[in-house]
């Protein structure tokens, strides 16, 4: 069974962004794939962890770079 699509607030949670940065994804035609539901913006868990896969060792690199 496929998992609900979340909001934006949950998706910026998710990713560990704000939601503004979200909405500069979207008019930029960048970050994860969104669905529009009427007026609403969802985006399914899946597409944010396949979106959030290769950012991931990037921010992990950079925070080991922060402390040391």
């Amino acid at each position: 069974m496929p998992e609900a699509l979340v909001n934006e607030h949950e998706a910026s949670r998710l990713l560990a962004v704000s939601v503004s940065t979200l909405r500069n994804w979207r008019f930029a035609g960048a970050g994860p794939k969104y669905y529009k539901v009427g007026r609403a913006v969802r985006y399914d868990p899946a597409d944010l962890r396949a979106f959030a896969r290769p950012i991931e060792p990037r921010r992990q690199e950079l925070a080991a770079g922060a402390r040391a």
